[in-house]
């Protein structure tokens, strides 16, 4: 059966939605033309039967010819519809169920590729905050000013460990369930995300330990020095 030419304006699920309209209305018809043809069939196959010795070889013939066309032509035309129809039927269902794959792809890209960009752009501040970070003063006032900095450096560093470890393992999962069918730039943006995240973050955390340690230890050789010079005046 010929497929009806495009619509103007609308998309491949709503021309089938409206072939599939046609073809059940059609499919209507057909049904009620059943009894019809069954009744018109039968009346000729009887008249063959009562009318066969007033009825020429050649009338007969032909008669016959005409009932076996109108049943192959009536069953034709009902088996073509319901196969169009289930063809329909089935590839609305496909398009359907990829149109919400697609939805949730780009739903669940939009979530985990946005956490990624934020996680990013915070390992590049933290990134530059620990590189931009002054030698350690060695004055006691000075350098207790610098450890409370970083401590607050450091606390920001150790609350995004939670957050980086689930938006990794959300970044595999959606690799896992929706590579190759994500954009390729959207792919290389999550791989890379899962390449370099975690590593990233480890160095910047091993960065903040060892000044915080740096930091401890100087304040409390100032202070041991402090304590020391406080007992020689006495």
């Amino acid at each position: 059966m010929a497929q009806a030419p495009p619509m103007p304006g609308l998309n491949p699920l709503e021309e089938m939605e409206m072939e599939l309209e046609t073809i059940m209305a059609v499919e209507e018809q057909v049904v009620m033309s059943q009894a019809p043809v069954v009744e018109a069939s039968a009346g000729a196959s009887n008249l063959i039967s009562e009318k066969s010795k007033k009825l020429r070889p050649e009338q007969q013939e032909q008669l016959q010819s005409k009932n076996d066309d109108l049943k192959v032509r009536y069953d034709d035309l009902s088996t073509r519809v319901k196969s169009r129809k289930q063809d329909l039927e089935s590839n609305i269902n496909l398009m359907r169920t990829e149109q919400e794959q697609q939805s949730t792809m780009s739903r669940r890209f939009g979530d985990v590729g946005g956490t990624l960009q934020e996680l990013l752009d915070w390992m590049v501040q933290t990134e530059q905050k620990l590189g931009s970070q002054q030698p350690i003063n060695e004055q006691t006032k000075p350098l207790s000013s610098q450890l409370d900095r970083h401590r607050v450096l450091r606390e920001d560093i150790v609350a995004h460990d939670q957050p980086i470890s689930k938006n990794v393992n959300d970044i595999a999962i959606l690799l896992r369930e929706f590579g190759g069918k994500l954009k390729p730039e959207d792919e290389s943006f999550l791989r890379t995300g899962l390449d370099e995240l975690k590593p990233r973050y480890d160095e910047v955390n091993k960065q903040s330990i060892t000044r915080q340690n740096k930091l401890d230890s100087a304040l409390d050789d100032l202070e041991k020095y402090r304590e020391e010079f406080d007992e020689f005046e006495e």
